[in-house]
């Protein structure tokens, strides 16, 4: 049998691309194989690049064509509907959890409200799907879909939305990642699901090493973690782990990183503290960074990548938090110009904090946040369109970055602007400047100096 492939190469290759190929291959064998087919024809496709198998990624396999001609109509008839640019919706579609996780911001205030209303009807959930294709062919951008929870893998929904997205649009040519952040537990009985529907990636968090961890998320976390990491490793689904950085395991997550390297994981980055959570949450942070501080752990963790990578290792450290930026410009590493370029405009942003430009995020019951982390409510989708609830007035407010204070004098602003989450965790107040950026903190001490 014949078989439609649609299919991303990735950056590492040098350029990023979206294309198609046809394959002929008995049904039942593995997508490793299917991927080392397509690696054999596509090295004449792309001889100029360095191209790796782990370079390629599937995003949709139309199955069952009985001849070369039948599979190259139906491409055709469904070219690829890709853009550069890029629109995520992080997804709660669900609030099953086996974890009680102590910093879990869904304990916040905003999510209360949640605990008591209905989740999204199976109908619903394909409605938002189809909202947020359209939204995205408005505004000329490729969907990626954070699907999270609770934990995702316990709902019978995660598969229903898969199979939606796949049959509906993914398999007619429209392109989007598939993201899914989750638990380590239940992985193993839902790995083959999951690659099938060609989900790009598997998120699960760490928060340091094993007694850290559990204490944070429960005994046996730890282990269950590692597990998950090596099944993944195994499978065509990409591992990110990713941590929750706050002063109290900031050891850890050093220490983490390094373990991390002597296992092989391919990525690793950490989310700072957001401490508007529970007040479990907030009893137990009971002390948050300074700037110096922060900018002390960076420099303590930078050190430790230079010397991981020196020993050879190659698991890649993803600078997340924004501060990384302002950290690496002080030290001659991140150069805008080459970045941006010298012509660039100095009213665009450029990079930094995404929230309410190229993100949103749904709770179980429809509501609509432009932040998961802060309480920014901005519509509900089941009675307004995407559309909407991106341009409404309310969602002007978190764009408005001359009222971020520390940022809107900053000569960062168009690539950093901190998190001002934290911001509103630690003061109540958006606005406020980000408490552990070294600039803000050393702006406003000269300011009370000038006023003393």
């Amino acid at each position: 049998m014949f078989h439609a492939i649609y299919f991303y190469v990735y950056p590492s290759v040098g350029t990023f691309m979206s294309d198609s190929i046809i394959l002929e291959y008995p049904n039942g064998i593995s997508k490793k194989s299917i991927i080392k087919g397509m690696y054999k024809k596509l090295l004449y496709r792309y001889n100029d690049m360095q191209l790796e198998p782990e370079n390629i990624r599937i995003i949709a396999i139309v199955d069952d064509f009985y001849s070369q001609d039948e599979a190259e109509a139906y491409l055709i008839k469904y070219p690829i509907k890709q853009t550069r640019m890029s629109f995520s919706v992080q997804w709660h579609f669900t609030k099953v959890c086996n974890q009680r996780c102590v910093q879990c911001y869904l304990g916040s205030e905003q999510f209360h409200g949640m605990l008591d209303e209905n989740e999204l009807s199976e109908q619903e959930l394909y409605e938002v799907v189809d909202k947020f294709y359209s939204f995205c062919n408005m505004i000329q951008a490729s969907p990626v879909f954070v699907l999270t929870g609770g934990h995702p893998l316990l709902s019978p929904k995660l598969k229903k939305i898969l199979s939606y997205i796949d049959n509906q649009y993914r398999k007619k040519g429209w392109l989007a990642n598939i993201f899914i952040l989750g638990n380590p537990q239940y992985l193993e009985e839902n790995i083959d699901m999951l690659e099938a529907h060609n989900v790009d990636s598997y998120q699960i968090s760490i928060d340091g090493t094993e007694k850290m961890h559990d204490e944070w998320r429960g005994k046996g976390s730890f282990s269950a973690s590692m597990r998950a990491l090596d099944l993944l490793k195994k499978s065509t689904i990409s591992p990110k782990i990713m941590s929750t950085l706050s002063k109290k395991n900031a050891e850890d997550v050093i220490n983490l990183y390094k373990l991390l390297c002597e296992k092989g994981a391919p990525f690793f980055a950490y989310s700072r503290l957001v401490p508007n959570c529970s007040e479990k949450s907030a009893n137990y942070f009971d002390e948050h960074f300074t700037g110096r501080e922060y900018r002390d752990f960076l420099e303590k963790m930078f050190n430790v990548i230079l010397k991981m990578r020196e020993q050879g290792y190659t698991t890649q450290f993803v600078y997340k938090d924004h501060l990384w930026k302002p950290f690496l410009a002080e030290k001659g590493i991140w150069n805008f110009d080459e970045r941006y370029g010298n012509d660039r405009n100095t009213m665009l942003i450029y990079d930094g904090c995404h929230i309410n430009q190229d993100s949103l995020c749904i709770g179980t019951n429809g509501n609509v946040y432009a932040c998961m982390k802060t309480e920014s409510y901005l519509g509900n989708i089941r009675e307004q369109s995407f559309e909407e609830i991106y341009t409404c007035s309310r969602a002007e407010y978190f764009r408005n970055y001359e009222k971020y204070e520390g940022c809107n004098v900053c000569g960062y602003k168009q690539y950093c602007r901190g998190c001002h989450a934290v911001s509103y965790g630690v003061y109540g107040d958006f606005y406020k400047p980000d408490p552990q950026c070294w600039f803000a903190e050393r702006l406003f001490k000269q300011n009370e100096e000038g006023e003393a």
